[in-house]
């Protein structure tokens, strides 16, 4: 009887305070490695046999060899000639058996590598969703942000409205793929552009229609003209939502995608002024926001955003319900190591937020799950904690 790879649930450190998606997943990815288990086992067990019945068929190959080259009379009766055929019959036919085995093993084999990549899949999506969950979630922040530092003077009270794009990040690759992914107003990105649909390198469409049981698209190009095609056949679409978004003077803005014409990475800081943005880097650029159109406010990032940034203060939100996968000592030490000068910790739970803290989540591959400390990939409804800067 195969033993399971994975202990008592019960006796997995976290994992009654998991959420259902988490704990699902944890089944799932242990029920993978359980039957890799036992799939290998059995294979090992009967490439072992063949390996011991192989000495035996070369001697009984070698005698069969012998006695159809002997010059003894008695060898080449017809009783005896059809005693060999029988006998070569039989070798064949444990051969073929053999042959048989090592081929469902490897079938086997394949279906468990196509189950440990929709594992993988599964969990890469659930990442993407978060992400999404986790960047939007900042929104509220960045304007409660937004209204203080009005109150006291540091932000103009004149506001500006501007549409700018958001990313559609739970879009896998393979959803890009299908039209019924898509919502009528998204705004399409070709990385790559198209030839064949006549659409450049970087060229904005926007989607006006959607056929899912022919799987096509209809979009619409700046200059007016309507496109259709086949998602499938196109590669290299980043996906937007537009919305509106109130800027003053004063605002601090971040680059949600990079901007080559400005020369400016993803996530790159700067602070609003009058017509023109000021980097932290010390540049000063200006661009027509109905062109581009890949910013958002920028008093609050994500930890993941904030990592090679540093400010004198920061404001850290640790939320000990958010889960291992998002507290954890990781995330602690990118966090707090932004401040050259203070850091200050807001959580909703001080007995407990140490001990969060000082979890080791590493970096696991789906066959190596029955570790204790399972990274697992935050179930929909979790945000990623955001980190105030300030200098």
């Amino acid at each position: 009887m195969q033993s399971s790879s994975l202990p008592s649930m019960s006796q997995i450190t976290g994992y009654t305070s998991l959420s259902a998606q988490g704990q699902r997943e944890i089944a799932a990815r242990g029920a993978t490695v359980d039957l890799s288990d036992s799939i290998s086992a059995s294979n090992l067990q009967a490439l072992g046999v063949i390996r011991a019945n192989a000495t035996q068929r070369e001697a009984d190959i070698s005698q069969l060899e012998s006695a159809s080259h002997s010059p003894d009379p008695a060898q080449h009766t017809e009783m005896a000639t059809l005693q060999r055929i029988n006998q070569a019959l039989l070798i064949e036919l444990r051969t073929q058996q053999e042959t048989n085995q090592m081929l469902q093993a490897q079938a086997l084999q394949t279906l468990v590598g196509q189950k440990v990549q929709q594992d993988n899949l599964k969990s890469l999506f659930q990442t993407g969703n978060v992400y999404q969950q986790n960047f939007n979630a900042i929104t509220p922040q960045q304007s409660t942000a937004g209204t203080q530092l009005k109150a006291h003077g540091h932000i103009s009270r004149e506001e500006h409205t501007f549409t700018v794009l958001v990313n559609r990040a739970e879009l896998t690759g393979a959803d890009r793929r299908w039209a019924s992914r898509y919502e009528v107003g998204d705004v399409l990105r070709y990385q790559r552009g198209s030839s064949e649909l006549n659409l450049n390198k970087g060229s904005y469409v926007t989607v006006v229609g959607i056929d899912p049981q022919a799987n096509r698209l209809s979009v619409k190009d700046r200059q007016g003209d309507l496109i259709s095609y086949d998602p499938a056949r196109v590669r290299g679409i980043d996906a937007y939502r537009e919305t509106e978004r109130a800027f003053s003077v004063g605002d601090r803005l971040q680059v949600t995608a990079p901007c080559r014409d400005l020369d400016l990475p993803n996530r790159a800081l700067g602070t609003i002024e009058s017509i023109s943005v000021r980097m932290d880097s010390g540049r000063v650029v200006a661009f027509d926001p109905r062109e581009m159109r890949h910013f958002d406010h920028g008093h609050a990032v994500t930890s993941h955003s904030s990592q090679g940034l540093t400010a004198e203060r920061v404001l850290v939100n640790m939320d000990t319900e958010l889960g291992q996968n998002l507290v954890n000592a990781r995330f602690a030490y990118v966090s707090v190591s932004r401040a050259s000068h203070a850091a200050e910790v807001f959580t909703n739970n001080a007995n407990s937020i140490g001990d969060a803290l000082q979890r080791d989540i590493p970096k696991t591959s789906a066959i190596q799950v029955q570790a204790l400390n399972l990274p697992v990939s935050s179930a929909p409804g979790t945000q990623e904690i955001g980190v105030g800067l300030s200098n």
